[in-house]
């Protein structure tokens, strides 16, 4: 009998089936399923074209008293890899062996249904509704983030629900739809959002750093300190920590930026009034996303003492 192959798609079911040229002994021709990164086989008979799982299925039933090989592992046999026996989880980890080197891990059991009801942050005590390994969504990312360091974990600021914020952007009169905190994707501006940009503004008497008030179509910038390694967001993204000023576009790009990553770094003598601007930082107070936000220069050197 000639070669079949059955035409699945690539993927979890990209399982190849091919009969055998010989037949058997009692006539009828072994069926061999060969799974992704499996060396040996099952030979068994009966069996319809169809994915890997369910092949698997019907190999395991034949051998229900065939568990996984790894140690103290109880969970039912799934399929073979190398000729050893696995369960299904523990073979997806043996084929994952094959490409990266990783080990073999134990299986975590999963908890019980029911077993947290809510987020068990208790600094202050979170309401908010589960979501994965007793918190929810949000101080479950922190904790993720944090390499599942519960110390450092921290409150939510002013958290409400989406239907609480409404669907319509907070901002002036603006109608588009609400992205985040009750502000659309543009006012809420990555985090620091357009009330307090402002009151930046406002406190710079609406001026940029070469003198204009009107920044043209591309409108104002915020200019944030690069350098700033915030333990929450890396080098290359802000926080309100160390966001500086409002600028035009020319001024962020080939005023400060030229500044700091070429004359400074080339060792040239500082220039006074850009060095003043580099090394200002503004100070929020109140919530940065509230329309009552305030601000003011941190007094980080004799400049800024002095300009306050």
């Amino acid at each position: 009998m000639g070669r079949w192959r059955s035409s699945e798609p690539a993927g979890r079911e990209r399982s190849r089936w091919r009969r055998s040229a010989a037949p058997r002994e009692d006539g009828e021709s072994p069926l061999e399923v060969a799974g992704p990164g499996a060396n040996s086989s099952k030979l068994t008979r009966g069996l319809d074209p169809v994915c890997f799982d369910h092949a698997m299925d019907q190999i395991s039933a034949d051998v229900p008293d065939l568990g996984c090989s790894f140690p103290k592992c109880e969970r039912p046999f799934r399929a073979r890899h190398r000729g050893e026996p696995y369960c299904k989880s523990h073979y997806t980890q043996a084929c994952e062996r094959t490409r990266t080197g990783a080990p073999l891990r134990p299986i975590r059991p999963k908890q019980p249904a029911g077993k947290h009801t809510g987020c068990k942050f208790s600094k202050p005590q979170c309401d908010r509704e589960h979501s994965s390994n007793g918190y929810c969504s949000t101080h479950y990312q922190q904790w993720n983030d944090s390499g599942k360091d519960d110390s450092a974990l921290r409150p939510i600021r002013g958290w409400k629900s989406q239907a609480e914020w409404g669907p319509i952007c907070r901002y002036r009169d603006c109608r588009e739809p609400s992205h985040s905190r009750g502000l659309c994707s543009t006012h809420y501006g990555r985090g620091i959002s357009q009330f307090a940009r402002d009151a930046i503004l406002a406190l710079q008497n609406g001026v940029c750093l070469c003198g204009t008030s009107d920044p043209g179509e591309p409108g104002w910038h915020l200019d944030h300190d690069h350098a700033h390694n915030c333990p929450r967001h890396g080098p290359g993204r802000y926080c309100p920590s160390c966001a500086r000023a409002m600028l035009c576009i020319n001024c962020n790009r080939h005023g400060l930026g030229w500044y700091e990553n070429t004359w400074r770094r080339m060792g040239n003598a500082p220039i006074p009034v850009l060095e003043e601007w580099v090394t200002r930082r503004i100070e929020f107070h109140g919530a940065v996303d509230s329309p009552e936000v305030t601000v003011s220069y941190a007094l980080t050197n004799e400049a800024i003492q002095a300009s306050s």
